[in-house]
């Protein structure tokens, strides 16, 4: 398993994208409460227009509430979305509140603070990048400085004026530095945690497997062994394993080199993977030796599998570099019975069952217990 850098930021871009839908929930509830209660300021500042301020606010506050709906009704989509609807929320609200300003002083308004409010409440909610949140705010100062621009509105008090320009362009410079900052460190402890996590799941990975096979090794085996043989009796359910050897292995290392044997154990491997059911658990214990455990299984059953696994290796024919073999194996089979009081002694009778395979002439399976096999019991 190796670390792929661009999959680790497209996770955390997903991560960031179910943060944003978040931010746009809790965005659009706030302003469909809290913006119409600025309308208390309204009679204050703005008795003449105290209408038309209320049917801004109302209108504000339906689509708000439309886009709240939406974050539970239409998720999907939402999600497909939601910088553009989050987008499409805070420059709303912001046209709006220029309005505002507009219908006061102007440039010397004190409505300009509820621009800041919003461009402070968008970095606080959503986790843009940085082209979108300079965007945002490039959208809100245009819409606020638009009239100046055309001749529309102009400016009375130029000391309050530009205080307020100060402020605002301020606030967006802190925020679209400080968003941006704080997103650039959440994607580096995300990647090193995500690293760590990789790197710790290849640890286990690799002392849990045999490194040549890819199956488990010895010590995994006994620490699933130990479950399943306590699971099995917990719930009264059979459990049997098998003892593989694969015949003249030692000849064939002799004859053509220990590669073309370490290549024969990693085909072996792959034909008994798929030849066994997805709860069985194979290792290779050492050498050519590999031992399978078949949870829910008696040894009847297991004795069928495991002239299964010796006929799809017996079919198959191997071809290394110049050469074509055919190999074969022989199994021992044993059952778990109340006189097995570990895995070890289960799997010293499949051994046994695994001796008198050889002993008949290898290429066959043999029972613990059958007559080709020893019927005193190797347990004490």
């Amino acid at each position: 398993m190796t670390i792929d850098h661009q999959e680790l930021l497209a996770s955390f871009e997903n991560l960031l994208k179910r943060r944003n839908v978040g931010g746009l929930q809790l965005g659009a509830l706030l302003a469909t409460v809290i913006f119409p209660l600025f309308w208390i300021l309204d009679w204050v500042v703005l008795p003449d227009w105290v209408m038309t301020t209320l049917w801004l606010r109302l209108f504000a506050m339906l689509y708000s509430l439309s886009v709240w709906i939406g974050t539970y009704r239409h998720r999907e989509l939402i999600d497909r979305h939601v910088n553009r609807v989050g987008i499409s929320l805070g420059v709303l609200i912001g046209w709006l509140v220029a309005i505002m300003a507009w219908l006061d002083d102007g440039y010397s308004s004190p409505y300009y603070a509820g621009l800041n409010l919003v461009i402070l409440g968008a970095s606080f909610l959503f986790a843009w990048p940085l082209r979108v949140s300079i965007g945002f705010s490039a959208l809100l100062y245009g819409f606020y400085m638009a009239p100046l621009l055309v001749g529309y509105i102009g400016i009375d008090d130029l000391g309050t004026a530009i205080t307020n320009q100060f402020f605002l362009v301020g606030t967006i410079l802190i925020t679209v530095i400080a968003q941006q900052h704080r997103l650039n460190q959440e994607r580096k402890d995300y990647l090193g945690i995500e690293q760590h996590r990789i790197l710790l799941q290849q640890a286990e990975i690799l002392a849990a497997t045999d490194p040549l096979t890819g199956v488990y090794n010895r010590r995994q085996l006994f620490t699933l062994g130990a479950y399943e043989l306590t699971q099995a009796r917990r719930v009264h359910q059979p459990l049997s394993a098998l003892a593989i050897d694969i015949d003249y292995f030692k000849q064939i290392n002799d004859t053509h080199g220990h590669l073309i044997g370490d290549e024969i154990l990693r085909v072996v491997a792959r034909i008994f993977q798929g030849s066994l059911r997805e709860e069985d658990i194979l290792a290779r214990v050492g050498g050519d030796e590999f031992v399978v455990l078949l949870p829910k299984t008696d040894i009847h059953e297991a004795a069928a599998i495991a002239e299964r696994l010796r006929h799809a290796t017996q079919g198959h024919a191997i071809h290394l570099a110049r050469i074509s073999l055919s190999i074969t194996i022989s199994i021992g089979v044993a059952q778990l019975t109340a006189e097995v009081v570990d895995l070890d002694a289960l799997l010293l009778r499949c051994d046994e069952g695994l001796y008198a395979a050889k002993h008949a002439g290898r290429a066959c399976v043999r029972m613990y217990g059958s007559p080709n096999t020893k019927q005193t019991s190797l347990v004490p």
